[in-house]
């Protein structure tokens, strides 16, 4: 009988193993994406707006940190929060987004941001017209 109850906990153990092995790897490769998307566009605000090192490591913090709220939106949503709720929620997000890199970013580097902001749906639409 004892023996019976150690091979079960083992055996639980090892599926138990098995399974968080998978889904580490699973959610690895999607954080490896996510990790190269907010690397891209840090790349691209240091480059556009012309960043220090120390802004460079703050914006890229700021965007994983905005990434990872905007998710929990994003899945709140999903557990039934009205869509104008949901909408209304990401405008106030986005708010509070440009007001903390307007921490960051000195005046002239904001006053970019904020026409990078605005371009950005201009050229959405230009290429899904084409």
């Amino acid at each position: 009988m004892f023996m019976k109850r150690i091979i079960f906990t083992l055996l639980i153990a090892f599926v138990s193993f098995q399974m968080a092995s998978a889904q580490g790897l699973l959610q690895g490769d999607a954080n490896q994406k996510v990790n190269k998307m907010i690397q891209k566009k840090s790349d691209k605000m240091a480059g556009e707006l012309g960043l220090t090192t120390k802004q460079q490591i703050e914006v890229k913090n700021k965007l994983e940190e905005f990434f990872l709220k905007r998710q929990e939106l994003i899945k709140q949503s999903s557990d039934g929060m009205d869509k104008k709720d949901l909408k209304k929620r990401l405008a106030v997000f986005k708010s509070v987004q440009i007001a903390e890199f307007r921490d960051i970013l000195t005046g002239p580097q904001f006053s970019k941001y904020k026409k990078m902001l605005t371009n950005n749906p201009k050229k959405l639409k230009a290429k899904n017209s084409k």
